[in-house]
């Protein structure tokens, strides 16, 4: 090889160190900025995949007071009180109950059924119990 082909050999290593370095960071950054977004695209109101979050007051308002994720058979008793709830989960259902009485002081239960990533709330007594049911619709 003459000496204007390792010349030329040296300047093309160069150019490709200096090509690397910036597409390394480029592609480091991306990937920085592109995960918050997908995270953010699976959770709502505050509440992540794949939970079903029960929140203080109507209308998702007041803040998350609990959250549930497992699919049971059996109604799990809500231990605070919150009044709406937020179904993050992509392909269940989940089911809240409260028991409410009538003008003669009765007691009777309502149930409410939340289809995948939708929000619900029974009305004016806290929700007392959930499940979440692996059907994808009520």
């Amino acid at each position: 090889m003459d000496p204007t082909s390792w010349q030329e050999l040296g300047t093309l290593n160069r150019l490709r160190r200096l090509v690397s370095v910036p597409a390394v960071a480029l592609l480091a950054t991306s990937a920085f900025w592109v995960s918050p977004l997908q995270a953010h695209a699976d959770s709502a109101h505050g509440c992540p995949h794949p939970y079903v979050c029960i929140y203080r007051d109507p209308g998702l308002r007041g803040g998350i007071v609990a959250r549930y994720q497992a699919i049971t058979s059996e109604s799990q008793s809500v231990t605070v009180r919150g009044f709406s709830a937020y179904n993050t989960r992509n392909g269940d259902v989940a089911h809240i109950a409260a028991r409410q009485y009538d003008p003669n002081g009765v007691s009777f239960w309502v149930h409410r059924c939340i289809g995948p990533n939708s929000w619900g709330e029974i009305g004016p007594t806290p929700i007392q119990t959930v499940r979440i049911d692996s059907r994808s619709s009520c």
